[in-house]
């Protein structure tokens, strides 16, 4: 009787192993299979470099069915059909895992970076580097091992052409001594794509997270010029579209106040709440030109609409919030339970996002050259 019951033991033992051996097997096949599809999305993409979101954007749009849904026996694919939507909320696992098995370069996707970074005209980076040390106007090369080999080294990196460092226009309107433009956004990771267009233009590119810390306000007040424009580039959702009123409240508070540089009814002093600031009402030069303008550069609900750029289900907010936000984009005709956001660009723009932040600056920039 002992030995049965220690042969059944031995039996539910193995039968457990093999379940636990197979179970492992087939996600790592699941995630070799995901995973390239995800390194040949991005090389078609052809962008050195991109955000995750961009990737999604772009894959939504392309027609090839060819998206693997894979089966629970050895991860073979059962079916392949067109990138859904839904779909985008597994991205980032396959990814992660592209770059772990080396059918993606580490650097082609940009992450958040955590803290606030403040990238000055005058301050010119060795090398023509991005903000985070990788040249920007390299091209990327992607991993020829897509087939699904584990590399036996490391990706090639991209070289360090020190000499090849692109030339700056001699005058970059944006520097004036007159009139200084800033680009603010709430997002790190697009700073390496829109660095080299502030840096052409002469404008000072800001990002921080969410809302402007007292330490980033004094640092603006001790660099602004008579005639400072800060234009805040955010997403299109429920989290980002007051961005511009969060900074524009941050600019007329305490940190201004505390230096005596700023009335309190100059900038950000009264009720906001309707998601969208007019030029009017925000900072309107002063007598003595030391106002400091705040505008939204972009997304707004009629760019979207006229960009045709896809809307995607975001997050839902509480009832404040969704009050707040249901009034800024009704007027366009968009869902309060959609959103649009920058990342689109790359994908809905010609030029991608950076051409999209040249053409909005523009006018801007020749409105600061006339600026007396």
């Amino acid at each position: 009787m002992a030995d049965q019951w220690w042969r059944l033991i031995n039996i539910l033992r193995h039968n457990n192993l093999t379940c636990i051996m197979t179970e492992a097997f087939v996600e790592t096949e699941v995630d070799r299979t995901k995973s390239r599809w995800v390194a040949n999305v991005l090389r078609e993409f052809g962008r050195p470099r991109t955000t995750a979101r961009a990737l999604f954007y772009y894959a939504l749009r392309r027609e090839a069915s060819d998206y693997p849904i894979c089966g629970g026996f050895v991860g073979e694919i059962r079916v392949t059909r067109p990138y859904h939507v839904s779909d985008g909320s597994r991205l980032l696992k396959w990814l992660d895992r592209a770059r772990q098995f080396g059918y993606v370069d580490g650097r082609a996707i940009l992450d958040e970076v955590p803290g606030e970074h403040i990238y000055l005209p005058e301050e010119e980076v060795a090398g023509g580097r991005s903000p985070d040390g990788i040249p920007s106007h390299l091209p990327y090369h992607m991993p020829d091992h897509i087939s699904g080999r584990i590399p036996d080294r490391t990706p090639d990196h991209i070289p360090d052409r020190r000499e090849s460092k692109p030339r700056s226009p001699p005058h970059r309107p944006g520097a004036s001594r007159r009139c200084r433009l800033e680009l603010w956004l709430d997002r790190s990771a697009l700073n390496p794509l829109l660095l080299p267009v502030c840096r052409e233009m002469g404008i000072t590119l800001v990002s921080v997270e969410k809302t402007p810390s007292r330490d980033a306000i004094l640092a603006l007040l001790a660099r602004r010029a008579p005639q400072t424009v800060i234009l805040c580039l955010c997403d299109l959702s429920i989290d980002s579209f007051e961005f511009e009123q969060r900074v524009a409240q941050a600019v007329g508070g305490p940190a201004g106040l505390e230096r005596g540089e700023l009335e309190t009814g100059e900038l950000g002093a009264r009720e906001l709440g309707t998601g969208e600031l007019e030029a009017s009402q925000l900072g309107a030069r002063d007598p003595g030109g030391r106002g400091i303008q705040v505008r939204r550069l972009g997304l707004t609900p009629r760019q979207v609409g006229d960009l045709k750029l896809p809307l995607v289900p975001g997050r839902q907010g509480d009832k404040k919030e969704q009050d707040r936000y249901k009034k800024y984009v009704k007027p366009e005709g968009i869902s309060p339970r959609m959103m649009a956001e920058l990342d689109a660009l790359e994908v809905h723009y010609p030029g991608g996002m950076a051409a999209f932040v040249r053409d909005e600056l523009s006018p801007v920039v020749r409105e600061c050259l006339s600026a007396k």
